[in-house]
């Protein structure tokens, strides 16, 4: 145990794994801690034990694909609660609350009802990328048109939706598109212009 502040770096090893865990707990967290007996009865919580289980499958899955989460998620809004206007952050909403646990140490457990369109339309985009990699164009069309009814602020939804009809064989929709989406890229420093540019030529 090492003090660090108003905080403390637990240091242990696995019994049976050998793997070092160094977690870094303030007051709080340490007050919650409990003490596992020798023998486990498993009596514990099994949603909590399955939240867990699922961080760490989420947490594993993106060293190997960052949108892993994103493109597995069906993220759907309320029509009438739409947002007219996008920000470029899908989850600030969430971000800007408190989360009612934390998983080890980086992962974030939140509850309630939020907001985010933005973040339901980029699933949709995600989702149009998957099925143009299954040559299911249709599928990709019409998940490129959910995505710009849920974020048509957003470059990326216009982008996703351009590929989609490049490959439909939609050439001139698919230009008007890609346009847009190069034109709404270079007012938002959040996104790489270039890229976006290089798609918008290559494709069409």
């Amino acid at each position: 145990m090492v003090p660090l502040g108003e905080s403390v770096k637990l240091i242990g090893k696995g019994l049976n794994t050998g793997q070092v865990y160094e977690p870094i707990l303030n007051a709080d967290q340490l007050a919650k801690l409990e003490i596992t007996p020798e023998k486990e009865p498993f009596d514990g919580d099994a949603m909590r034990f399955r939240l867990g289980v699922e961080a760490l499958r989420l947490g594993l899955a993106y060293e190997y694909d960052p949108y892993f989460s994103l493109s597995i998620a069906r993220v759907d809004v309320i029509k009438h609660n739409k947002l007219v206007s996008f920000s470029g952050n899908e989850y600030l909403p969430i971000a800007q609350s408190k989360p009612i646990a934390q998983i080890g140490g980086n992962i974030f457990v939140y509850r309630g009802r939020f907001e985010v369109p933005l973040a339901a339309a980029i699933s949709h985009t995600h989702r149009s990328g998957q099925f143009l990699r299954l040559n299911q164009v249709n599928e990709a069309v019409a998940e490129g048109r959910k995505a710009i009814e849920l974020g048509a602020g957003d470059p990326r939804t216009h982008l996703s939706l351009g590929l989609a009809l490049v490959r439909s064989g939609q050439k001139d929709e698919a230009r008007r598109e890609l346009e847009t989406a190069f034109e709404k890229a270079k007012s938002n420093p959040t996104f790489r212009n270039a890229e976006v540019g290089r798609s918008r030529k290559s494709s069409v």
